[in-house]
């Protein structure tokens, strides 16, 4: 224990003084004969004993109040035996949670951001000028952190908008710990700030925070952790927000209508009641409704369109509906559509006649237009090669050549060369979609083999998603009952147009012969670091390809019939049954059109994925936005039979609620022999749109543009509180202190820098004293003692 105002102290010295009194003054009484006084003797005893213990009562409770009083005033400091910093310098990581569910209010219209910015600001505002600070917000939380002082600190305090993604507190947490370890000071202080919603707090994130917390405690001196809680536990959420925008398939064909869904989510105890949907492409409104949510339920709202040009657009849905959290109350979605898919077909087996080739149903349902002599245009054009006649890369090589094809398939191509699975690789790997059919001359060992994709960045070696294995059934016994039955699987989005109501959308589809399979645990060997423009994780390890597999169709019995795994950018479709009508009669029912042809479609647009999350990288190939001639020139308009060259070009960004700013050479990165754009999601949700500007020769400007859009996790709208026990555990797993208000936060530091005081202890002590000195005063009583004859009182 410490004392602020030592000297003070001596103020307890006066005790003497009340000591000095009772001593001098004890032996004074008066002496009164009285004969009869021997009567009394045991009475006068027992009284004579209550005196005197009364009377040292009341000389230490004198005694004690000018000491009490001197201690007090010297401010005595419980230390816990170990050494405070005191006034020495200090580092301060305040780890902000700035997600977007920190714009919450709550009834009396308080966000819990102001309740940070306010509660910090009383905090940091108690800093000397000497502490460094290190402010970190979640969405910022991968990127350097810069020193500042208290002042500077409480500026930027009040300027984060919280805008970000689902907050990562693991990631929050240790960007402060690496912070902490380039303090200049080695007093160390962490203050976590959230608002702590039960999606933050599982068990997962608490088991993540071991390790960090080993880091902090690792530190010497140990660095002081607190968690701020800005939540509102009382608080009842009611929020109404557009959880999801679902297409049919992430890629549309221009003229030909799509499919759209909107699910509208009530995460709250009342019922929506006559909620407003308007749903608008391109920020032109289309359609409006009406519609109902029950409590904590969602329901959807579709919508169909047709897209008159090609390009990448976007999807806004609305709700008109006063909650708690207005920012969620839209979601956007962004679709490429495009002028036709480009497929081609490699028939390992040929036919003489109409519809005996391995190819020959499948160009059918792919381009039935074109293929009937109708004048509609079709969504897919197919072109056939055969491959019954040696190795067919050369022939494929010269089809890409002439034009781009977005999807190769092999239908029963006997024994695929290494030069061929290297080819395809290579052509999957960089954003390409390959299909593979099953039939009777299938060699499984020549599938099963690696498959081998090289560029600048190195080899990686992928496999199908699934191994072949032997054929079951009996396929030339068609009169036999089938021995299985299909399933379409329900999750895979472009088939959900095709899937009924109730019922199978396979049920008269008869299956006598497949090849049975085993899906991979892992569909690649090696990996390479590969940066990808599609929506991956982005605490993804550098160099783990994504290997995302499904099952698209299967028996009743449960064996996959065909199965869909990621190769690069790339995707690889996997059938254990042929595209033609000898396995099975899938060929022959008119399910088979539409199955083909959505799920060409969907693999069209694979390479190309126009929606990012919030904090991820947005990479827009520069091909995308090449003006109409190509890279060589553009037209132009004075001119329209030349071809001028260009001059110059130019790259602008507009990011939501942001005016539009050029793109330098930095932001135009080289990704696997591609040009891309890059640009960071820091201004949160919404449309970012791309431009070229392209000058050519003569002094004309040619303009073409691009967006994407970058959307925040639904979850971050679940505003349910985690509740006072998780909370707890969540302070707890890191050893921390957890505040619920900003004086409980500043109160803990005090204690943590310069200890516990206890003034107000001894404050009250001495007021107990003084009233128990006049109670004591008041119980004095005048007592005779005897001696001999002679009868004494005492007096005071």
């Amino acid at each position: 224990m410490t004392l602020l105002n030592g000297l003070l102290a001596l103020g307890a010295l006066a005790f003497t003084i009340p000591l000095t009194i009772h001593l001098l003054f004890r032996s004074r009484f008066k002496t009164v004969q009285w004969g009869a006084m021997h009567l009394l003797n045991a009475v006068v005893r027992t009284n004579q004993r209550r005196l005197q213990i009364t009377e040292l009562l009341l000389l230490l409770v004198r005694c004690a109040i000018p000491v009490l009083l001197a201690l007090a005033l010297a401010r005595p400091v419980l230390t816990g035996f170990r050494s405070l910093p005191g006034e020495s310098a200090q580092t301060v990581v305040v780890a902000i949670d700035d997600s977007r569910s920190m714009n919450a209010t709550n009834q009396a219209g308080q966000t819990a951001m102001q309740r940070c910015a306010d509660g910090m600001t009383d905090y940091l505002s108690r800093l000397s000028r000497r502490d460094e600070v290190m402010l970190i917000t979640s969405s910022q939380a991968a990127k350097p952190v810069a020193t500042m002082g208290r002042d500077e600190a409480i500026r930027r305090l009040r300027e984060i908008k919280p805008s970000g993604n689902a907050a990562n507190l693991s990631m929050l947490l240790r960007s402060a710990a690496t912070a902490l370890s380039d303090a200049a000071n080695p007093q160390r202080r962490v203050v976590l700030v959230s608002d702590l919603r039960s999606s933050d707090v599982t068990d997962d994130v608490l088991r993540s925070f071991e390790p960090i917390e080993r880091v902090f405690a690792a530190m010497e001196p140990a660095a002081s952790v607190k968690v701020f809680d800005v939540g509102d536990p009382d608080e009842l959420t009611n929020n109404l927000f557009v959880e999801a925008i679902i297409a049919d398939s992430q890629v549309a064909v221009k003229d030909r209508t799509l499919r759209l869904s909107a699910r509208v989510r009530n995460d709250t105890e009342r019922f929506g009641n006559n909620v407003g949907v308007t749903w608008w492409i391109d920020d032109q409104q289309v359609e409006s409704q009406r519609i109902s949510v029950q409590p904590r339920s969602a329901t959807l709202t579709r919508l169909s369109h047709k897209f008159e040009s090609s390009g990448v657009h976007s999807i806004r849905v609305t709700i008109e509906w006063p909650d708690a959290l207005l920012a969620d109350n839209q979601r956007q979605l962004a679709i490429d559509v495009i002028d036709g898919v480009e497929v081609l077909l490699v028939d390992g087996q040929p036919g003489k006649q109409p519809l005996e080739g391995e190819t020959d149903f499948l160009a059918i349902s792919l381009s039935p237009f074109g293929l009937g002599g109708s004048k509609l245009p079709d969504a897919v054009r197919s072109r056939t090669i055969s491959a019954d006649r040696g190795d067919p890369t050369a022939n494929i090589e010269k089809e890409l050549a002439k034009t781009p094809v977005k999807v190769i398939v092999l239908a029963n191509v006997p024994e695929p060369s290494e030069k061929l699975r290297n080819f395809l690789a290579n052509y999957v790997d960089r954003g390409g979609s390959l299909v593979v059919f099953d039939g009777d001359q299938i060699k499984p060992e020549a599938y099963n083999a690696s498959w081998k994709a090289t560029s600048k960045d190195g080899e990686v070696v992928y496999l199908l998603p699934a191994e072949l294995g032997s054929v079951l059934g009996n396929a030339k016994q068609r009169e036999a009952e089938r021995i299985v039955k299909a399933k379409l699987n329900q999750q895979f989005a472009p088939w959900s147009s095709v899937l009924p109501r109730s019922g199978s959308a396979l049920d008269e589809v008869d299956v006598y012969a497949y090849r049975q399979v085993t899906i991979r645990e892992e569909a690649r060997e090696e990996a390479r670091e590969d940066e990808r423009d599609d929506s991956t994780n982005s605490e993804e390890e550098p160099g783990n390809a994504t290997v995302d597999r499904m099952v698209l169709m299967q028996t009743s019995t449960g064996q996959p019939l065909a199965v869909s795994s990621a190769w690069g950018r790339g995707r690889v479709v996997q059938f254990a049954i042929p595209a033609d009508g000898d396995w099975t009669s899938l060929p022959l029912r008119m399910v088979f059109l539409p199955l083909m042809q959505q799920l060409v479609i969907d693999l069209a647009g694979n390479g190309n994925t126009p929606n990012v999350v919030v904090g991820q990288t947005i990479r827009v190939p520069v091909s995308e936005l090449a003006v109409a001639t190509g890279a060589e020139g553009v037209v132009s308009k004075d001119k329209p039979n030349a071809t001028p060259k260009v001059s110059q070009l130019s790259y602008t960004v507009q990011a939501p609620a942001q005016k539009e700013d050029e793109i330098d050479a930095s932001q135009v990165a080289g990704l696997s022999d591609t040009p891309r754009l890059v640009c960071e999601t820091d201004f949160g949700a919404g449309v970012y749109s791309f431009r070229q500007l392209a000058k050519d020769t003569t002094g004309a400007t040619n303009i073409t543009s691009t967006l994407r859009v970058a959307e925040i996790d639904p979850a971050e709208s679940q505003l349910r509180p985690a509740g006072a026990a998780r909370t707890a555990a969540f302070a707890e797993s890191l050893g921390a202190t957890l505040h619920a208000d900003a004086n409980s936060l500043v109160n803990d530091d005090q204690v943590d820098r310069f200890g516990r005081e206890v003034w107000r202890w001894l404050l009250a002590l001495l007021l107990f004293a003084l009233v128990a000195e006049l109670f004591l005063q008041q119980r004095r009583l005048v007592v005779p003692s005897i001696t001999g004859n002679q009868a004494r009182t005492f007096v005071s």
